[in-house]
């Protein structure tokens, strides 16, 4: 993996760890950076710098979340344009 996304991953969790709560797209961007990590060569990264700071459950738990209240928002808006 190149330095830049290194850096870019670093400074993304330097910055949900400072802030204290993890937003939809923070969360979307750690899962995400997340994957890249575990697939390449890079398992002292992760627990030097994301494991740390930042928790992968909260991360999905947020996710989840933010998913179902979609869903129930797209949902409930078919059943009102189906009742005109």
């Amino acid at each position: 993996m190149r330095r830049s996304n290194f850096l870019r991953i670093k400074r993304r969790i330097k910055k949900v760890y400072k802030k204290g709560t993890i937003n939809y797209a923070d969360a979307t961007a750690i899962l995400s950076y997340y994957g890249w990590i575990k697939h390449c060569d890079s398992s002292k990264f992760n627990e030097k710098y994301l494991r740390p700071y930042i928790s992968l459950k909260k991360c999905k738990g947020v996710v989840r979340n933010e998913t179902k209240n979609i869903q129930r928002y797209k949902a409930r808006k078919k059943i009102q344009y189906r009742k005109r």
